[in-house]
């Protein structure tokens, strides 16, 4: 058998001489760019990619062979060059995964399979942290990102033969984190590998090479034809750091982009609140008000992300000034044709941020929350309710305002931060019908359950206060920092246990009051066929300061944001609620936008399990 790594070093020296794939293509400056970075295994796949996109693309690849991530750390840069790229598509794995010698040449596969001794050349937490910053810089060129798992090396020793799986699996989960569109080329060749595979255990037939070729092209026009969202890793500079309340504090600033519908040159800040402890932390992202800035109410912030736990990182932005003050809404309310199906230049800097701060501090995608008081509860709402693949839960205080989030949940912006109907994040609002900016909560309130939301509100006669401990304890301790953005909800309306919102400026009969607030819940299965949670009112004993909760409450009851459940549109559904282990309940429901819906169903102290099943 002819050794694998000098086949590969082999490789290596060709792409400094005369392997044609390395030749200027000649470029059609209509078509899209595309780049290839890999070892030999994407040499091979060069030109059949090229043959597959001619017309289409212009195909690129690096000067030589990519070798391993430290050697593409070292040269990303010159490979990225000046050049505009729409689409790169790379991979770094199985020189990583090289036995060195004492000298540090590679191990021969005779010795490797002699069981000689040898140090791996790059770790597994080595190549984690290198793809994490490959991936930051390729970002940066704003280019949509294909990472390509490593193909299978069958010529090892019988105790290396799982090694790429195993370093797959870490570049895998870099790239879910990231947002990485994945090409998973080792599962799509490895039925083939018989006749596709040379004898040397790695490399691949002519066949095997235009097999992949076909793949890799497929995935790269179905990134070009898509209006999937990518981020832009924009470049932001710490430039200070400080202390408060046990926490470190990063001030970071950046340039605003035309990207984000910026015209002039600007330049616009945010914190970074770092954890005290864990890692995969959750988020939580804090929007100042009118009255202030993101540096004046920053320290105030930090106290609410510290108050949270020590597992929480935080993320405190600025509005901006002039036409980006008020997160956005102004620009929408001056030209709404324009906003319609368009980002706000603050908007989409937000949600960049949001993502800059996931990327750049390993955030757990699943527990990322918004909050905000006064303006920042109408930003809140503006920009969380309409990104639910984004956020997994939002409190909005006092917010000024619903004109923002009223207008982009009946007209998302088309992008894969957001999610359908049935992914809107729940929401926890406090308000005062005593507050002038209390004025548009009707309408708020008439959206909310009219669309059968997630929603959790809390009122009182106090006008434009964020002191939430003088609403009902059940609302103001409402566990909204447990929801998981990967979990399915329970949307509860026309409820018994609901108080009537007396209107603004009333003297109503409710003076204080609250919807939804004494309801809690627990996923217990989310499979295709069937899906089960459990439903119950708060106890006293779980509340620091006793509520007024009825014994039970008669409500309907909207199951949301499934994550394997098909509940499709139009099917007939099986549902039960037992208690104690006993059927109190049952019946059939139609299902609409993968959502189904339970009325008048009884719900007290003593949990339930409502179960769903395709019929």
């Amino acid at each position: 058998m002819t050794n694998i790594y000098s086949l590969l070093i082999l490789c290596s020296f060709a792409a400094l001489c005369s392997n044609p794939v390395y030749g200027s293509a000649a470029d059609d400056p209509s078509l899209p760019n595309v780049l290839l970075i890999g070892d030999s295994i994407s040499i091979g796949y060069t030109d059949p990619t090229r043959n597959q996109l001619a017309g289409k693309a212009n195909v690129h690849r690096i000067p030589g062979n990519g070798m391993f991530s430290a050697n593409g750390l070292a040269n990303i840069h010159d490979w990225l060059g000046d050049t505009k790229w729409d689409v790169i598509h790379f991979n770094w794995g199985i020189w990583d995964t090289h036995l060195l010698a004492s000298d540090g040449s590679i191990m021969s596969l005779e010795d490797e399979q002699s069981g000689k001794e040898g140090k791996i050349r790059t770790t597994v937490a080595e190549y984690t942290a290198n793809l994490d910053k490959l991936v930051d810089i390729m970002l940066g060129s704003g280019a949509k990102l294909i990472w390509a798992s490593s193909t299978p090396v069958l010529c090892r020793s019988s105790n290396r033969l799982g090694v790429i799986d195993k370093y797959n699996r870490a570049a895998y989960a870099v790239m879910r984190r990231k947002g990485v569109i994945i090409n998973d080329l080792n599962q799509y060749i490895k039925p083939h590998l018989k006749e596709m595979q040379t004898d040397d255990g790695c490399h691949f037939l002519p066949a095997g090479d235009e097999y992949l070729g076909k793949k890799v092209a497929e995935s790269v026009l179905q990134a070009l034809a898509s209006d999937r969202w990518q981020p832009y890793n924009f470049s932001a500079t710490p430039v200070s750091s400080e202390t408060i309340a046990g926490r470190t504090i990063v001030r970071y600033e950046h340039n605003c982009l035309k990207r984000w519908g910026y015209t002039e040159k600007m330049r616009e800040y945010f914190y970074i609140v770092e954890p005290k402890s864990g890692a995969n932390n959750p988020l939580m992202v804090c929007l100042h008000s009118a009255g202030g800035t993101g540096m004046s109410e920053m320290p105030s912030n930090v106290e609410k992300i510290a108050e949270a736990g020590d597992e929480f990182a935080g993320l405190v932005l600025n509005s901006g000034e002039n036409a980006y003050w008020w997160w956005g809404v102004h620009m929408i309310e001056s030209d709404q044709e324009k906003y319609r199906n368009r980002l706000t230049p603050t908007e989409a800097r937000v949600l960049d941020t949001v993502e800059w701060a996931i990327r750049h501090n390993n955030i757990d995608r699943n527990r990322v929350y918004m909050r905000g008081i006064s303006m920042g509860g109408s930003g809140t709402l503006g920009i969380g309710v309409s990104n639910g693949s984004v956020f997994a839960s939002l409190l909005a205080g006092v917010p000024a305002g619903t004109k923002h989030t009223i207008f982009r949940m009946e007209n998302p912006v088309k992008s894969d931060r957001i999610g359908t109907a049935n992914q809107i994040p729940p929401v926890v609002v406090f308000f005062s019908q005593k507050d002038i900016w209390a004025k548009g909560m009707e309408d708020w309130l008439d959206y909310v359950k009219a669309n059968k939301l997630c929603y959790i509100t809390a009122w009182g006669p106090w006008g434009h206060e964020n002191h939430y401990e003088m609403t009902d304890p059940a609302a103001y301790e409402f566990p909204w920092l447990e929801i998981k953005r990967n979990e399915a909800l329970p949307a509860f309306t026309n409820s018994s246990s609901d108080n009537k919102y007396p209107g603004f400026e009333s003297d109503g009969e409710d003076k204080d009051g609250q919807m939804n607030a004494y309801f809690r819940w627990k996923v217990i299965e989310d499979k295709p066929d069937s899906f089960s949670i459990e439903l119950r009112l708060v106890r006293n004993d779980e509340l620091k300061t006793p509520a007024n909760i009825p014994e039970r409450a008669v409500t309907d009851v909207t199951l949301r944001r499934f994550q394997r459940f098909a509940a499709g549109s139009g099917k007939t559904l099986k549902w039960t609620a037992a208690q104690n282990e006993s059927v109190v309940a049952s019946g059939a429901s139609i299902s609409e936008n993968n959502m189904v819906s339970i009325d008048r169903l009884t719900i007290s102290s003593t949990p339930i399990n409502l179960t769903v099943t395709s019929q």
